[in-house]
């Protein structure tokens, strides 16, 4: 719904300008639309579960999933991180073609002659007026840029590439074809990166670590299941955090451990995930960043204690995903492409 809200609203004053809004025609594609939206959604057959669903991606029950503070800075932080993601779902050279394409498409250029009339501009605008719906109606509320969170974007900008393309071929087809290949081939690269960063993923290492420690060693593991490599059973393995147990995610052979202290409790081994494989710079949680596990001050003393080494521990592993050029790891979620830190005591 928030993807269509400024397409249609723009319509809807163009179409009344030309005292054509309400003909039968349009008066009836509008239904079977809404009628269809109803249903598809579960507005209709489920509208308990529909306004859960409304009230888990806005209310209460998503704020801890929020990756930016509703302030200035945290939306000006959400804004340039969009900026700088969605050109990672296809290329950065793509996505040059693709400002292109809409600049041409505003300006009415589309095809060569004459500039278009308002309405046709109107009409090639419509897929980057519904990128910009969706930005406003649900980017901005959800306050995330994952990936999976900007593919109404991707898929709605990308397509201006071909409008640039067609601008260019209309002028020079090598500069053209030239232009084509090099986006394209950037873009099959990113694909292939994806998928050879999964195959070397530092997790793989940090369990080969894992399995050749002996029986019942004691180790700690902090950070999220999809964050941490797989745990050997033989370990005698627990998660300590500052969050009740029972909010937190369930991990194979791994006791869970309550300490809003995060005390000081000498495991053999220490097991950072991906997401907290890094120094901390003072033991203080970004104020551009949301309430997250782990994301609280007595969680981030412990962090930069430890990666600064002034705990009794030493970091003994550091998996890391290596890929040889062009291939490149990337980085998804805080999880893939992501370092593996591991830590043993010192005697």
């Amino acid at each position: 719904a928030g993807v269509l809200l400024l397409p249609l609203l723009l319509v809807a004053v163009q179409w009344g300008r030309e005292k054509r809004l309400f003909t039968r025609p349009v008066l009836t594609a509008a239904a079977l639309g809404l009628g269809a939206f109803l249903v598809l959604s579960g507005a209709l057959p489920n509208p308990s579960g529909y306004a859960a669903r409304l009230r888990e991606l806005f209310g209460p029950a998503s704020r801890s999933w929020e990756a930016y503070p509703r302030t200035a800075d945290g939306t000006q932080a959400l804004f340039r991180d969009l900026l700088l993601s969605v050109p990672r779902l296809s290329s950065w050279p793509m996505f040059a073609l693709a400002l292109g394409g809409l600049g041409l498409a505003g300006a009415g250029r589309v095809r060569a002659g004459e500039a278009a009339p308002w309405a046709q501009r109107l009409a090639t605008l419509l897929p980057a007026l519904a990128a910009l719906s969706f930005t406003v109606t649900f980017t901005i509320g959800a306050r995330r840029t994952d990936d999976r969170f900007l593919l109404a974007q991707a898929v709605l900008l990308f397509p201006y590439a071909g409008v640039a393309l067609g601008w260019l071929r209309a002028r020079s087809r090598r500069v053209a074809w030239l232009a084509a290949a090099g986006a394209f081939a950037a873009s099959a690269v990113g694909v292939a990166s994806v998928d050879a960063t999964l195959l070397v993923d530092a997790r793989y290492e940090a369990e080969r670590y894992l399995e050749g420690l002996p029986a019942g060693t004691v180790v700690e593991v902090y950070g999220g299941p999809k964050f941490l490599p797989r745990i050997p059973e033989k370990l005698a393995a627990s998660r300590v955090g500052t969050d009740p147990p029972e909010s937190r995610s369930h991990l194979p052979h791994v006791a869970e451990v309550l300490d809003p202290n995060m005390g000081e409790r000498r495991p053999d081994i220490i097991v950072l995930s991906t997401e907290f494989s890094h120094t901390f710079g003072g033991g203080a949680p970004s104020p551009l960043y949301g309430v997250r596990a782990y994301m609280d001050p007595a969680s981030f003393r412990f962090f930069d204690d430890l990666t600064a080494e002034r705990l009794p521990y030493a970091r003994v592993s550091n998996a890391e995903c290596k890929l040889p050029w062009p291939l490149a790891c990337r980085r998804i979620h805080g999880s893939t492409g992501e370092p593996v830190w591991i830590y043993k005591v010192r005697r």
